[in-house]
């Protein structure tokens, strides 16, 4: 005669052709299915790098790329990323005032000032008071300088800047309200900042200097 087995044993027979006799015959379901699955998860899981080494390992490729790119046009032209932006504004604007350079590159004009007397002992542009009006100076390139704007290739910020352009209006937020909220995490949302890419740019204080 067959053994019943109660209900709550939960036994599952090896084979259908066999009669239920006996309690070897069978094995025994994992009481609870989820269990094991829970478990598979968790072993997932704990192998999967926490965010936040993600999320620095994307901030270091962003430092890294904007230093190799700064390195890269120092070594080519012999100038940082700041002065072949100056260039290119007295390239675009021609005959242009310090005042007209600051805003058209947002830098300071304490630190345009800087740049461009390093770029004139180089002999790539030069100042010259107005026919005029002589208490202004402008600044207009020489041959020099007009053959290093027409061979410096694209900057690096320039080409993100072509990019994010391209992406709709809830993206940038989204982009720009992440980013904000990393700065604040590392307390740098106060830093006085130009709006390019290169990591040895230093922006002084505003300061107004009449008469350029």
């Amino acid at each position: 005669m067959a053994v019943a087995l109660p209900m709550h044993a939960n036994f599952v027979c090896l084979s259908a052709q066999r009669p239920l006799t006996d309690s070897r015959t069978c094995w025994q379901r994992p009481h609870n299915f989820a269990t094991r699955n829970t478990e598979r998860k968790r072993t997932t899981m704990e192998k999967q790098q926490p965010y936040w080494q993600d999320v620095l390992v994307t901030l270091r490729q962003i430092i890294r790329a904007t230093d190799l790119h700064s390195k890269r046009i120092m070594k080519v032209y012999g100038l940082t990323i700041p002065q072949i932006m100056v260039l290119r504004a007295i390239g675009e604007l021609q005959n242009v005032t310090v005042k007209r350079i600051s805003t058209h590159v947002s830098l300071s004009q304490a630190t345009v000032t800087t740049i461009l007397n390093r770029l004139e002992q180089r002999g790539l542009m030069e100042r010259r008071r107005s026919t005029t009006d002589k208490r202004v100076v402008n600044t207009e390139l020489t041959d020099a300088g007009r053959d290093i704007i027409a061979n410096a290739p694209d900057l690096l910020h320039e080409e993100f800047i072509r990019q994010f352009e391209e992406l709709p209006v809830w993206e940038k937020t989204q982009m720009l309200s992440s980013l904000q909220r990393v700065a604040a995490m590392m307390h740098a949302e106060k830093i006085d900042a130009a709006p390019l890419l290169d990591v040895g740019a230093v922006v002084p204080s505003q300061t107004d200097y009449s008469g350029e």
